[in-house]
């Protein structure tokens, strides 16, 4: 048989991700969906290369991407292809196969296997065995051999399943990870994320995040002596994919126990059962040391835990207690403690350890993965989305709170992974800590003792440039590309700044009670006025901070946030900043995630009406040119241009400077002010 007539890539782990070559098609590789191949990796750009058939064979050209492609290790522009080659589409491996280079272990066979609703294959007598050896194909599966017309149960085939292997290799085979030795289909997987056929549930790990099917799912066994996992090391349990289950479906490990636990066949990390049934939304808190990350991440969950059920109909609970352990004890520190009026203060983020990071054992390096917090929303009975006829499904929210380090210029390594999460976030989060500014320090309240620290200034720009550096070499973006997601520039520790702030936060309610309707809503219009008016303070004082995340994002939000509702003090006994329980009162906490659940359609939001009062001094702003993204305009007796992003278009925003309230004209593609209270996040 001839290259041209049978080609074909392996492109994932699982032996359905192969992917014949029609020697009459081109072939073109990329993120983008419209293309041949999808390929759903971080490291790969949106149409990073193509493959065509010529006189000579098989051929692999790069399309100008940014990480480019290599062949068996070499960097090449367009190469001529041979059975066996390693490609690397940026960091993602696939394997370039040909009929040739298999005949030597053929045998004349050429199986077929039903699979996720299609025929799989062909493969060969080595293959099948691995398959089965690895629990791929059960003996229920069917299959069949060469052009047979009918399909049989594997367990029909003499010598595929031998049911008199010793013990000891049974207990080797099962605890082992799925790993082709005679191919690189276990590193391809591992270095890439591939989609599985087309049907099939694809499970992201919060850990390492990787994709994998559920048919790829790891178990942890569970008898004492199956210990020393390959991934984990010498004293963990031992990962394996299961041959044998009991009659409850359950896997059951070399020694007959049940092992209801499961992990991630890269990482081999514990998986919560919510991570496979559920769908998840990632979010990422980025800042400084010491900007605070910890009390506002403590703090936005206890609101959450509160707001969620009592007003907003979601119930919000932990899905794994085991990684929300440490938040779950800052919780019962800051608001649950029984000696609420002695001092107290949350530790420090730290780089790694094992309350902060996991270690495993990838491609022969220590690698460290961030502790995920992961939470289950569950939509009550009385949720909107019942009663608009499109029941929401419960999902799960996992949270990365790293340390500000792990954000630094040059402190990004192949062993220490802890931001690639930015890549798979649903929303960002960054903290821009006024007492870690130069600019914004001198204007703090004195009295905070943290304005006493102002010599540990920390250039937060840097850190804000190396995130958005970071997401884009990690999703392939182009340096003239938008990010599609929101953006929300936290302020915190607002009790230190409050004095230059126009507008008393504590009297701004976010959600707003509709009566007619017996539901809360997210008053976008409120959002949107202390953002405006944040926004308007940072322009004055630290500008660059605007210029940078509004030209990276399409969507840019600044909020202001108190995690404590009062300035720290100064603990003499025991020579530390502190806050004593008995105090505590979060203002906006829960603000940021109000904001991105409704992004996601799990809140609804309004724009509440002014009052009688505002609407005798408010303005229309009738002078304005929109161009692309951003709206130009000029405030009623005010003589100064100002230009804001298209999503404040439509809004009633308060100038500080004019004192006078003033309506955007709506956004061109926005029909009427009640249609558009429904559709804010479309514009």
């Amino acid at each position: 048989m001839t290259q041209k007539e049978l080609s074909y890539l392996i492109v994932g782990e699982n032996f359905g991700d192969k992917v014949r070559l029609d020697p009459e098609a081109t072939f073109t590789l990329g993120r983008q969906v419209d293309n041949t191949i999808v390929i759903n990796a971080e490291s790969v750009s949106h149409y990073h290369a193509e493959l065509s058939f010529g006189d000579d064979g098989w051929n692999i050209k790069d399309n100008n991407s940014r990480n480019g492609i290599s062949v068996n290790g070499e960097k090449t522009k367009i190469s001529l292809l041979a059975d066996g080659d390693i490609i690397l589409i940026g960091a993602y491996r696939v394997l370039f196969r040909t009929d040739g280079g298999k005949e030597e272990n053929m045998n004349g066979n050429k199986w077929f296997v039903f699979g996720s609703g299609k025929e799989l294959g062909p493969y060969n007598d080595d293959e099948m065995i691995e398959f089965a050896r690895t629990g791929k194909i059960t003996p229920e599966t069917l299959i069949k051999l060469n052009d047979a017309p009918e399909w049989h149960e594997a367990e029909q085939i003499d010598g595929l399943f031998d049911t008199n292997t010793e013990k000891n290799q049974q207990t080797k085979h099962e605890q082992e990870p799925v790993r082709h030795e005679s191919s690189h289909i276990y590193h391809a997987a591992s270095s890439g994320y591939s989609e599985t056929d087309v049907g099939e549930k694809v499970v992201t790990c919060p850990h390492c995040w990787d994709k994998f099917s559920l048919e790829s799912i790891h178990y942890i066994s569970r008898h004492t002596d199956l210990t020393g996992d390959p991934v984990l090391g010498a004293d963990a349990q031992q990962r394996f994919l299961p041959t044998r289950f009991n009659a409850k479906g359950n896997a059951v490990d070399a020694h007959g126990l049940e092992c209801p636990d499961m992990a991630c066949p890269r990482c081999h990390l514990r998986i919560p059962d919510s991570i496979i049934d559920l769908d998840s939304f990632f979010y990422s808190i980025i800042g400084a040391p010491a900007s605070g990350k910890s009390y506002f991440t403590t703090s936005l969950i206890w609101r959450l835990r509160k707001i969620l059920p009592q007003k907003l109909d979601l119930a919000i609970s932990d899905a794994d207690g085991v990684s929300n352990m440490v938040l779950n004890r800052y919780d019962q520190l800051l608001f649950n403690n029984p000696n609420h009026s002695e001092y107290v203060a949350l530790p420090k983020t730290e780089l790694q350890g094992n309350e902060f990071t996991n270690q495993i054992l990838f491609e022969g390096m220590n690698v460290n993965l961030p502790i995920p917090f992961v939470f289950k929303l569950q939509p009550l009975d009385t949720h909107h989305s019942h009663e608009d006829g499109k029941a929401l499904p419960p999902r799960n929210m996992v949270l990365y709170d790293n340390a500000g380090e792990h954000f630094e210029p040059g402190r990004e390594q192949i062993t220490n992974l802890a931001t690639s999460h930015l890549s798979h976030s649903s929303g960002l989060i960054f903290l821009f800590d006024p007492s870690k500014d130069g600019r914004m320090i001198t204007k703090c309240n004195p009295e905070d003792p943290q304005v006493n620290e102002a010599g540990k200034v920390t250039n937060q720009m840097a850190l804000l440039n190396e995130m958005i550096s970071r997401i884009r070499r990690y999703t392939g973006m182009k340096a003239t590309e938008k990010y599609s997601k929101p953006l929300l520039i936290v302020v915190p520790k607002y009790d230190m700044w409050r004095e230059m702030f126009p507008v008393d936060l504590e009297n701004e309610e976010p959600l707003k009670y509709d009566e007619a309707n017996m539901r809360y809503r997210l008053d976008i219009g409120c959002i949107l006025k202390i953002s405006y008016l944040l926004r308007d303070l940072l322009l004055k004082l630290s500008p660059e901070i605007i210029s940078v995340a509004e030209v990276f994002a399409e969507q840019v939000f600044f909020i202001p946030v108190s995690a404590l509702g009062q300035m720290p003090e100064y603990d003499k006994e025991h020579d530390m900043i502190a806050v004593k329980p008995d105090n505590l009162s979060p203002v906006w906490a829960e603000v940021p995630l109000l904001l991105l659940l409704s992004y996601h359609g799990y809140l609804k939001s309004c724009l509440h009406p002014l009052s009688e009062t505002q609407m005798e001094n408010m303005v229309t702003v009738e002078k304005y040119r929109i161009a692309n993204n951003m709206v130009v305009f000029s405030i009623p007796g005010k003589n100064e241009r100002v230009v804001l992003p298209s999503l404040y278009l439509g809004n009633t925003l308060y100038d500080a400077d004019a004192k006078v309230w003033f309506k955007l004209p709506h956004h061109k593609y926005t029909d009427a002010p009640k249609e558009q209270q429904q559709s804010f996040w479309d514009k």
